[in-house]
């Protein structure tokens, strides 16, 4: 052994050699504290007292099973579901109320499991009420029934599904996303928006989320950018979010006021203009670099302004400013909306000679150079270009939703507190918006 430890020592620079024993455990415990050693500090992903990501009726009914494995041996094959109906504290007298429906696939199946004059499933019942009592600290008063389900496994393809475990019945996604939408729901839980690289818009609901020691933490925030798994039951729109673990908290532009207004704004544009389940990688790319810009050091103003060239022209909503037309009123005004029935824009003549010219190349330069609000080198648009674009970019995206943004006012109220404080961060603005 030390001949061969040696030569490994010489053909690698490890930091520790350790020969071990996996029988006798010789050894052991001491690559595991030079496991532990090296590895990286991490805030904790759940609290201290959690033991487990799965809700409360998971539990229940794998107790449940795992008597029935026991007590029934060879007699009922696993194809077994339990579906917990109900879970409820009660204060008098104090129990925890569970009641619970076995399914099986066969009659005869269904006679094991009661036994003769219901013997069977009592003594199932009494086995896991006592787990039970000893897992919650409190006591537990089971109801359990027993029904045929044929071929229950099949789901869609046969019988109606059981909706047992997620796991087990469920279809499982993953992949990146930011929340651009959150909201009450019931007394714990959460109604979370987000927008995907893989799945477009997926609407679903953190169980939980509310509570002080929830596994999601402030991981639910508005524009937080992290890697989404969900489970999809196909019997609804929304999805159960069992993870989000944080990429990129983008918390500098929570902080600070100018910019959240302008990345509610951005938020909008992608919440209104897209359908569920619209996969759209590009828009995707487009909205984690408009919200990168916004921590940078680029005005705000104008990377929505950016983001929103580039936004409406990925989605095939290009403003058609190709074909200039005079009007006699100077932008902003609303008549920069389109003739009723034709797609886009009608571009608008400002007052001012070449002011129709400069707003088509401004805007065909922002669409056609996405770097400039990642911070690129191009010539930033003039003021008054700026103000143009920014009028434009909101009546089109208003005549596409059909009403105004929601964000726009908060916008507003957001440059009047500005203007009111002197340019200066209003920390008691904040709290009046």
């Amino acid at each position: 052994m030390l001949p061969l430890i040696e030569t490994w020592r010489r053909g690698h620079p490890f930091a520790e050699i350790v020969p071990i024993s996996a029988t006798e455990g010789t050894y052991c415990d001491r690559l595991l504290e030079l496991i532990v050693g090296r590895l990286p500090e991490h805030p904790p992903f759940f609290p201290a007292d959690a033991t487990s990501d799965q809700p409360e009726t998971f539990y229940i009914a794998e107790m449940i099973r795992e008597k029935i494995f026991n007590l029934t041996r060879e007699e009922v094959p696993y194809a077994v579901a339990v579906r917990v109906e109900e879970l409820t504290e009660r204060a008098n007298p104090a129990c925890l109320y569970v009641r619970a429906t076995v399914f099986v696939e066969q009659e005869s199946q269904k006679g094991i499991l009661i036994g003769k004059g219901g013997a069977m499933l009592k003594q199932i019942g009494t086995a896991a009420r006592r787990d039970l009592e000893s897992f919650f600290g409190i006591k537990v008063f089971l109801q359990s029934t027993v029904e045929v389900r044929r071929h229950w496994r099949r789901g869609r393809a046969g019988a109606p599904r059981v909706r047992v475990h997620a796991d087990v019945l469920m279809a499982l996604g993953k992949s990146a996303a930011v929340v651009i939408g959150s909201f009450p729901l019931g007394e714990s839980d959460r109604l979370v928006t987000f927008y995907s690289r893989d799945f477009g818009k997926v609407r679903g609901v953190a169980k939980a989320a509310r509570r002080m020691r929830s596994r999601f933490g402030s991981a639910l925030e508005l524009c937080t950018l992290g890697e989404l798994i969900f489970f999809d039951g196909g019997r609804s729109e929304l999805v159960r979010i069992d993870h989000f673990d944080i990429t990129r908290p983008f918390d500098r532009v929570r902080d600070d006021l100018d910019r959240l207004a302008q990345a509610a704004w951005i938020i909008e544009c992608v919440a209104r203009l897209t359908a569920e389940r619209d996969r759209h990688v590009a828009l995707f790319g487009l909205l984690v670099r408009g919200l990168r810009a916004l921590e940078g050091s680029r005005p705000p103003a104008r990377v929505a302004i950016c983001f929103g060239v580039r936004c409406v022209e990925v989605l095939g909503h290009r403003p058609r400013l190709n074909a200039v037309r005079r009007v006699r009123s100077s932008l902003p005004v609303p008549a920069a909306l389109a003739r009723r029935g034709r797609p886009g824009l009608r571009g608008v003549r400002a007052r001012g000679r070449g002011r129709s010219s400069d707003l088509t190349r401004d805007h065909r330069r922002l669409r056609a150079s996405p770097g400039d609000f990642l911070g690129g080198g191009a010539r930033a648009p003039p003021r008054r270009a700026e103000e143009e674009l920014t009028v434009l970019l909101e009546a089109q995206v208003s005549r596409l939703i059909g009403h105004p943004t929601r964000s726009t006012k908060f916008q507003r109220e957001i440059q009047r507190l500005s203007a009111t404080s002197g340019g200066r961060t209003a920390v008691a603005g904040e709290a009046s918006v």
